[in-house]
């Protein structure tokens, strides 16, 4: 059976999914929820607090309860900015989100050793089933979960590399690459559509009920040489994806 404050956390996660609190707006007081749920304060206290560490809500001292409203996050990859970032030894991530204004930090969930997955042996031109490097991590944007991530390597590739361990690279992956001797040159990006989330995304992304997630998975190249899948979950109401292509035109080509 279900507790009092899950009850009432569930009402009030429904009442900010369908927008009946919209972000930045400020809930009933504890007084007015424990009425208007027939609860007792100390019930209240406890669906506040179980909002608050799911990242719905944040308290302000002195004035209440208030929807937390998500950073929208914009992730642009041109080849500009990826050169940058690289020149100036930044991940990419964490330098567009600094550019953005925000902080960002990444948990490491798991490195290991797996059988490839079916999309990703394709993409690495690998074997269905042939093992690979797995890196799985979490990215946070001003301590909001936004994005969890599967990066997989052929291990000809990460073999005895900091790809292969549980730690922070403060470079970035393709800077180790490149220490591999590895240069990404292109990306092929895979839009594969927005779905609800399974109920492991929805504890990592802390969603409420009803939001959301998207899925990208991008490939990256040396030269013809695939090196490195990247499997992204996507908080849908948070994250969006831009792309730029700058385009050159052969001398004497026709326009359109």
């Amino acid at each position: 059976m279900r507790q009092p404050w899950e009850l009432v956390a569930d009402a009030l996660r429904r009442a900010i999914a369908d927008q009946t609190y919209k972000p930045g707006d400020q809930l009933p007081s504890e007084s007015q929820l424990a009425a208007q749920h027939h609860a007792s304060r100390p019930t209240i206290r406890r669906a506040l607090q179980d909002l608050r560490l799911k990242g719905l809500i944040e308290t302000r001292q002195g004035k209440g309860a208030f929807v937390r409203t998500p950073p929208p996050i914009a992730i642009t990859l041109t080849a500009e900015n990826y050169n940058r970032h690289q020149r100036e030894g930044r991940p990419g991530f964490s330098a567009q989100m600094h550019e953005q204004g925000y902080t960002s930090h990444q948990d490491i969930l798991e490195v290991a050793t797996v059988p490839a997955p079916s999309e990703v042996a394709q993409r690495l031109g690998l074997e269905e089933g042939q093992d690979v490097v797995m890196r799985r991590l979490r990215f946070l944007v001003n301590d909001i979960p936004v994005q969890l991530v599967r990066v997989y390597y052929d291990p000809g590739i990460a073999a005895g590399s900091k790809l292969e361990q549980a730690e922070f690279i403060p470079d970035g992956v393709h800077a180790e690459l490149r220490r591999l001797g590895v240069k990404v040159t292109r990306f092929v990006e895979d839009f594969m559509g927005a779905r609800l989330p399974n109920p492991e995304e929805e504890r990592a992304l802390q969603l409420p009920s009803g939001v959301p997630v998207t899925r990208n998975i991008r490939t990256a190249y040396a030269g013809d040489r695939p090196v490195e899948v990247m499997d992204t979950i996507s908080h849908g109401e948070v994250v969006s994806h831009r792309f730029e292509i700058t385009l050159e035109f052969l001398k004497g080509a026709g326009t359109a």
